[in-house]
């Protein structure tokens, strides 16, 4: 029997219709990359890991999109010229 891959673990496959499928597992999410070529997906499956690792990771952001809208047009307000 197969065992299940854990956080931070990438799969790799081929679908039925000739597409690569390459997914991560992340805190419980899963993030899916379809490709042509294994290659190309192992590495996108190698680059996200390793952003991961730097710290970088794909969790949502606390800001609501009012609080965004609010802070990036006061950004641009200041960088007008006049």
């Amino acid at each position: 029997m197969a065992r299940r891959r854990g956080n931070h673990e990438g799969g790799l496959y081929r679908r039925k219709d000739g597409l690569w499928c390459a997914q991560i597992s992340l805190n419980d999410d899963g993030l899916t990359k379809y490709s042509r070529s294994p290659t190309e997906c192992r590495e996108w499956i190698k680059e996200t890991l390793t952003r991961v690792d730097a710290g970088q990771t794909y969790d949502a952001s606390p800001d609501t999109l009012d609080q965004f809208m609010r802070s990036w047009l006061e950004s641009k307000t200041l960088s007008i010229r006049r």
